[in-house]
């Protein structure tokens, strides 16, 4: 169902919402409806390929988590706590001493670089390479149910740190990727509590919960912030969402002051969720596609072969988007890199392989955990974009190809 609850969603808000937007094209529906049809039916293909446990066996060699091959948990628990602890030190590092910024001012730094560029640092690079290791140490560390408690509790302290770093970039999606990541990681496979001794304090359960509601207060509030930087009035938002977008929201009369904030956040928010198909829209009503060959989703590889071969992926790429620096649903983020068949073919292969796992869930290694929950992120987050080129979620490709070659066994039988 994960395949169409979020659809269902994000299409019920853009159709019965307070926004009215722009009609969208018969062929952006059809697109949308195969993007979501076909792949869930290579689920489908994937979850009943492997029915057997001797089919299963003739898989490479699954050890469990924890009590297998301690040695190989222990190489990739140092290689994860290393690039754990460098990652917040960067990140504050830059933006406290390199940028010269404060953390109030956050926002007011992410609308100044907007202004002036990026600066591509080396910093810069490194944080954006390693802004996922903080939630796939957390999940790792606490699934590692030999580590001692003071330990668990100061690698929980570093992971928890790099989370909230990832709000130093002035956005809000590497914080909400991880977030779900962590939940879904969790829920799969924390699931038997009382057996796999992962359990939670009411004291640890009500600080947790309390950071994670100050954190998606944070994040509403970030819209608040972003408006008044650029000069204006907060009574002025919804206004501006209809000059500058095009569309209509249904105010209620009488709001004022506090009640006329919330409810402008809440309408940006609806706004944020539904606008992708806008954008997206745009593409199929002039025929377009411009085949940015994984320039799109995959930018720091644009640019690493550019560098390498002499190409000009990335910066073409760029200059061949109708729009630059706005949501497409993830199928569509596909679309303007592979085309209409290709983008499809790429969930399906996708779904294919999630399927598989899905199937084989306990018998997964952990970097094949990692990507089993961050397909389920990339899937929950595909109506409003592709999590693939978005924030930290390249990152987490980086990181989870690291861990598999820091771990993994060529092994074919026992």
């Amino acid at each position: 169902m994960f395949f169409f609850i979020p659809w269902v969603i994000v299409v019920f808000l853009r159709a019965y919402g307070p926004i009215s937007h722009e009609e969208i094209s018969l062929y952006l529906v059809v697109f949308i409806g195969l993007s979501i049809l076909l792949p869930y039916l290579s689920y489908i293909i994937g979850f009943f390929l492997v029915r057997s446990e001797s089919a299963i066996s003739q898989l490479p060699e699954k050890s469990n988590f924890i009590g297998e091959n301690n040695s190989n948990i222990d190489r990739v628990a140092k290689f994860l706590l290393v690039l754990a602890f460098i990652f917040p030190v960067v990140a504050l590092f830059d933006f406290l001493f390199l940028k010269g910024a404060s953390l109030g001012g956050i926002v007011a730094q992410r609308e100044a670089e907007h202004m002036s560029g990026p600066r591509n640092s080396l910093s810069g690079a490194l944080i954006t390479l390693l802004s996922a290791i903080s939630p796939i140490f957390y999940v790792f560390i606490m699934e590692n149910y030999e580590l001692a408690r003071k330990k668990k509790i100061i690698y929980s302290l570093i992971a928890f740190v790099g989370i909230c770093c990832l709000f130093l970039s002035g956005g809000r999606n590497g914080f909400f990727i991880s977030i779900l990541f962590i939940f879904f990681y969790s829920k799969v496979f924390f699931a038997n509590r009382a057996e796999s001794k992962v359990k939670s304090s009411l004291l640890s359960k009500f600080i947790l919960y309390s950071a994670l509601l100050y954190f998606f207060f944070f994040s509403l509030n970030i819209f608040i912030e972003r408006f008044s930087i650029q000069g204006f009035e907060v009574g002025y938002m919804l206004e501006y969402l209809e000059r500058e977008y095009s569309v209509k929201v249904s105010k209620p009369e009488g709001l004022t002051g506090f009640l006329l904030e919330i409810y402008s956040v809440l309408i940006y928010l609806i706004f944020y969720v539904t606008h992708s198909f806008t954008y997206l829209n745009q593409y199929f009503a002039i025929d377009y596609e411009p085949f940015l060959s994984g320039g799109y989703n995959f930018p720091l590889l644009a640019r690493v072969f550019d560098i390498l071969f002499g190409f000009d992926i990335y910066s073409s790429g760029r200059s061949a988007l109708l729009i630059e620096g706005v949501y497409l649903t993830l199928p569509g983020s596909l679309y303007v890199d592979f085309g209409f068949i290709g983008s499809i073919l790429f969930l399906c292969v996708c779904s294919f392989y999630f399927g598989f796992m899905a199937r084989n869930v306990k018998k997964l290694y952990f970097y094949e955990r990692f990507l089993f929950c961050y397909l389920l992120v990339a899937f929950t987050f595909s109506p409003i974009y592709g999590v693939f080129g978005t924030a930290n979620g390249f990152s987490f490709l980086i990181i989870m190809s690291l861990v598999f070659l820091v771990s993994t066994r060529f092994k074919l039988s026992r």
